[in-house]
């Protein structure tokens, strides 16, 4: 241990009489970060951040990451060289310093690399082009990484990548490719990523993905396609990542529409993200196999109505988030464990042509259509299409326990003809009544609306006839104080 200590001093002296022009590279510099730091702490990155390289300090460069091979110290292996102004990298440039296992340029001006500038690299693990300026990259400048494991060329400006380049990257977990300027993607691309399980290709001008393109990705386990000018996807392109469980497809512009086996093969999906896209529809089966699914965000998206049946599969939702579509009229049935429904206000129940309490969704003058994208209210007159309805049975009148006139039963006080809650006129016994009344409102003797509204009066006969979640429908309370009331839309019920 003290031989190759004396030995590493030996050879920071020797290079102590060189003058660097960057003071990160001068032996004679308080700011010198080659060398002596590293043997004192024994640390294992070499860093070289923030401190203003250019190309002009590539001799310098090259002596200083030269120190860590010539010191024998196997423990500094990383090289930071971030939030430098470099350019370019010569083609030898590795060529004295071979044992690097992490690279990074991160927040360079790098618009070029040498196809064999990293061929002496067999050792790395990490590379971070994240943030340069590169357009191209040659085919074989990843060839030699056979043991590279994360490749970040995350927000570059990189138009196309030449089919064959990553070939030989058996290794690699993580890719991203993101915030580049591509526009399409061979088919191939991907073929030899088998062992990726983070891939990020968001944030690109992306037109269309080849249906094959991810059949290769079978130990891939998130994946994001955001911000793109896709207008569909094949219905294919998902079948053999079987293992994905987090998948982003958000913030495209363009796409309006999923075909209904896209999701088949996702069984161990648990996160989807559908998120500010502009959907107009989903087909009813789209989430059938997704038995894993625990997340589901569809919010910013232009739906209007559901398939009934599209949530029946997901037995194991915790949440969904449907906010933001703000023509959406209905909510289909959720499972029963859920424990969280985001942006459910102002939707009704189910997206079937029956609602929870009997009434159609398309109010009384058209007719309801059901479809596999959820119903239809067409022009035809409901009424003209449906039978008669059987007169409700009458019964005498009694004054109930809070007052009012009316068949007390089930802990409600209704007028004559009304059922139960949903029916004409009924309070709960001055606690309240129906849907459409709440607090000390009771219920005015006239039916409520589909909608859930009705006149309600205040139990005390004060004039202000709304309160707590419900709000006044826009006429005038009486001189007993009744007015219609609605429920708030912006209110959890």
């Amino acid at each position: 241990m003290r031989a190759a200590l004396s030995r590493a001093l030996s050879v920071l002296a020797s290079l102590a009489v060189v003058q660097a022009k960057n003071s990160c590279l001068d032996p004679n510099n308080s700011d010198y970060r080659c060398g002596a730091a590293i043997v004192a702490k024994e640390q294992s990155t070499l860093s070289l951040v923030g401190c203003g390289l250019t190309d002009d300090d590539f001799d310098d460069l090259e002596v200083c990451t030269t120190v860590g091979s010539q010191l024998q110290n196997p423990s500094v292996e990383q090289l930071d060289l971030y939030n430098n102004t470099l350019t370019t990298l010569p083609g030898e440039f590795f060529q004295s310093s071979t044992s690097w296992t992490s690279l990074n340029f991160s927040y360079n001006n790098l618009t070029t690399l040498p196809e064999e500038v990293f061929q002496p690299l067999s050792a790395l693990t990490n590379l971070s082009l994240w943030s340069n300026q590169l357009t191209t990259l040659p085919e074989g400048i990843f060839l030699s990484l056979t043991s590279l494991e994360l490749l970040n060329l995350f927000e570059n400006k990189l138009t196309s990548l030449p089919e064959g380049i990553f070939g030989s990257l058996a290794s690699l977990i993580e890719l991203s490719v993101g915030a580049n300027d591509l526009t399409m993607l061979p088919e191939d691309i991907f073929a030899s990523l088998t062992s990726v399980t983070h891939l990020r290709i968001q944030d690109n001008p992306l037109l269309t993905l080849p249906e094959g393109i991810f059949r290769s990705m079978t130990s891939l386990t998130t994946m994001t396609i955001s911000t793109t000018s896709l207008t569909t996807l094949p219905e294919e392109i998902f079948q053999y990542l079987t293992s994905l469980s987090t998948l982003w497809i958000r913030d495209n512009d363009s796409l309006m529409a999923l075909p209904e086996g896209i999701f088949q093969s996702l069984t161990s999906l648990a996160i989807l993200n559908l998120s500010t896209n502009n959907l107009v529809a989903l087909p009813e089966k789209i989430f059938q196999h997704l038995t894993s699914l625990e997340y589901l965000w569809i919010r910013n998206n232009d739906l209007t109505t559901l398939p009934e049946g599209i949530f029946t599969s997901l037995t194991s939702l915790i949440q969904i988030d449907v906010n933001g579509n703000p023509n959406l009229e209905c909510l289909p049935p959720t499972p029963e464990a859920m424990t969280e429904v985001i942006g459910y206000t102002g939707v009704t129940d189910v997206c079937g042509c029956e609602l929870s309490d009997g009434t159609s969704p398309c109010g009384q003058d058209l007719a309801c259509s059901p479809g596999p994208e959820g119903y239809t209210c067409g022009n035809t007159s409901l009424a003209s299409l449906a039978p008669t309805p059987s007169p409700a049975p009458v019964m005498e009148a009694q004054t109930c326990s809070n007052g009012l006139a009316g068949y007390e039963k089930s802990g409600a006080c209704c007028s004559v003809g009304c059922g139960t809650c949903g029916g004409e006129g009924c309070s709960q016994l001055g606690q309240g009544a129906e849907s459409c009344c709440t607090s000390n409102i009771i219920a005015a003797g006239e039916p409520c609306s589909e909608k859930g509204a009705a006149p309600c009066i205040m139990d005390t006969g004060v004039e202000s006839c709304c309160t707590s979640n419900i709000i006044a429908a826009g006429e005038p309370c009486s001189e007993k104080g009744a007015a219609p009331c609605v429920m708030d839309p912006d209110s959890r019920i």
